[in-house]
């Protein structure tokens, strides 16, 4: 079962399935008036409307329009095949996948205007509690108050729990709020703090933090240069402690705990807070609230979840030894679900550990907040690394909210109608500029169709669920990463187009010898490769935009086009936004 917000691009699909369509509920007078809507609600230029599919296994289920106006969301359409089972996809699931819609949007309350046909209709929606009011132009309103219990779930990781400090921020300035937390590891250290509401101690002590406030390990002092031959000495001499003393004391980690933790204040919070651990030496899963451990012991039971054995020591615990909560459930959904959540907000830090399959009701909406770039070691801790993160995890918080844009990058989304418009038709242009120089004559009206096939390829190598409207924007963000620009800044698409051109200029060819945080050795692996001879995204990219400057294209469309499209786009607007343009 998925979901996908609909455009332009889709208007084709739509325009053919249309005719088979039926409207569920008595919204218009007739079937036609309501396909008619439909059709006419893709050339609105209404920021609150939004058009959405539903379909299953690529069978469409049904087509709906939504209205958001303030905190109320307005069902102004539903659509579905006349032949679907009835009873299968009756009232009750679309009104929690209405319901759900409603909720993904923040709103308070849901609405729908039914012309005044059907009685029963009627009865069934006051009897699941929709209110009912017969509107002054004689349309029955029915409203419903939606209920939250929303669960703030956060997974394990270690050192890159920054992150979630970063998404906190932006959950904060967004006003979203949560009724429980539940945390693996790192996952439940942040969970105490986010419980606290202190803020500004919580981002104090992660940007302040070193390996040696976690783990009784020494670090030296040659480390501050983080080079790879260091980071490589770190990690054999952490290996070799951890053997010898079988784990790592976690002393220094419970200290800080003991100083940032305070267990009355959480104790006293409105809000509920779970975390997982797990027991030796069955491995098995044990689930602790805070409201039902004993005085003085929630400590305990946090530093038991984040001992992640053997590197670090286990926890003893009433005679019984506990380590880090990811052995079993590093994203511990389920507990939410179970504790009730009827809504779930996931940050997920992609750490090391178990991710149990869990199955999430149809009707609860999930947010899930993650970052596509790597956010370094697990048991490594840094201060440098960790401001990084917790930019991160702001601006992919705020991104999940819809307020920027963007996949590996972040975007205004002031600049949302000139990329859309203005970038969006320079690189359409560019497209049929280079269909053209092939011999390929494509109309405009072709294009998404073309756009589509690209789609393709580009899947095949990069698992994004890439849409055609923003192939524009992925394409500038791939050139962007290439050249290694920061993710960690806002930009605009004008911005961002000057960085790379900067950044093209500058010269690529000394090798890297340091750099201003800690990096993990497939980032280090990555700096150097950049810098060789050898076929990365960056070489790629620079060869073609060579050979597009140099008018060597014939044919070279074809073939790239095939076995690396993404390169090759890149490179063409690499070409266009350093002025390099084909006079042909």
């Amino acid at each position: 079962m998925g979901q996908r917000r609909l455009n332009k691009v889709d208007l084709q699909e739509v325009s053919n399935l249309l005719p088979e369509m039926t409207q569920f509920l008595p919204i218009y007078l007739s079937n036609s008036q309501s396909r008619q809507k439909y059709y006419a609600s893709f050339f609105r230029e209404d920021v609150n409307l939004e058009l959405v599919k539903i379909e299953s296994h690529e069978k469409v289920l049904g087509f709906l329009s939504l209205l958001i106006e303030g905190k109320t969301l307005l069902l102004t359409n539903l659509l579905v095949p006349a032949h679907k089972n009835s009873r299968k996809y009756g009232l009750d699931f679309w009104l929690k996948h209405v319901e759900k819609l409603a909720k993904e949007e923040l709103c308070e309350r849901l609405q729908l205007n039914l012309a005044p046909v059907n009685g029963y209709i009627k009865n069934l929606l006051v009897a699941k509690g929709y209110s009912f009011q017969v509107t002054s132009g004689g349309d029955w309103q029915f409203t419903k108050r939606l209920n939250y219990r929303r669960g703030l779930v956060l997974a394990g990781g270690g050192a890159r729990g920054a992150f979630q400090i970063g998404a906190w921020r932006g959950l904060q300035e967004l006003g979203i709020t949560y009724d429980l937390i539940c945390g693996t590891s790192v996952g439940g250290l942040n969970g105490g703090l986010i419980l606290q509401g202190d803020y500004q101690a919580a981002e104090k002590m992660w940007r302040e933090i070193e390996t040696k406030q976690i783990l009784d390990f020494e670090t030296v002092a040659e480390e501050v240069d983080y080079s790879p031959v260091t980071l490589l000495k770190t990690i054999q001499r952490f290996t070799f402690s951890a053997l010898v003393k079988q784990g790592v004391s976690t002393a220094p980690l419970q200290k800080l705990i003991e100083e940032l933790i305070d267990e009355e204040k959480m104790m006293n919070s409105e809000k509920e807070f779970y975390i997982c651990t797990t027991e030796l030496p069955h491995l098995k899963e044990r689930v602790v609230s805070i409201k039902d451990s004993l005085p003085g012991e929630f400590h305990k039971w946090l530093l038991a979840s984040s001992s992640f054995f053997p590197a670090m020591a286990a926890a003893e615990i009433a005679g019984k030894y506990y380590v880090d909560g990811g052995y079993r459930n590093n994203i511990p959904i389920d507990v939410a679900l179970n504790q009730g959540a009827t809504e779930l907000l996931v940050i997920d830090v992609k750490g090391p550990g178990i991710t149990k399959p869990v199955l999430v009701p149809a009707e609860v909406p999930i947010k899930w907040v993650s970052s596509p770039w790597n956010l370094g070691a697990v048991l490594l801790f840094d201060g440098a690394r960790s401001h990084w993160n917790i930019e991160l995890g702001y601006l992919e918080t705020l991104k999940a909210y819809g307020v920027y844009e963007g996949y590996w990058y972040s975007f205004t989304k002031e600049d949302q109608s000139s990329r859309q418009g203005e970038w969006q038709k320079q690189f359409n242009g560019l497209l049929m500029k280079e269909l053209q120089v092939r011999g390929k004559h494509v109309a405009k009206t072709e294009l998404p169709t073309y756009l589509k096939e690209l789609l393709k390829k580009i899947r095949k190598t990069y698992s994004h669920d890439l849409k055609a409207e923003s192939v524009s924007l992925f394409v500038l963000e791939y050139l962007g990463k290439a050249f290694n620009l920061s993710p960690i800044q806002l930009y605009s698409v004008e911005s961002f187009s000057q960085e790379i051109c900067v950044k093209m200029k500058k010269s690529q060819t000394e090798l890297v010898t340091g750099n201003k945080m800690l990096l993990t050795l497939p980032e280090w692996s990555r700096l150097y490769l950049e810098e060789l001879p050898l076929p990365t995204e960056k070489q790629q990219i620079l060869y073609l935009y060579h050979k597009i400057k140099g008018e060597q294209r014939e044919n070279l469309f074809h073939v790239m086009a095939n076995i690396a499209p993404l390169p090759y786009l890149a490179a063409l607007v690499l070409n266009h936004l350093l002025g390099n343009k084909d006079e042909k």
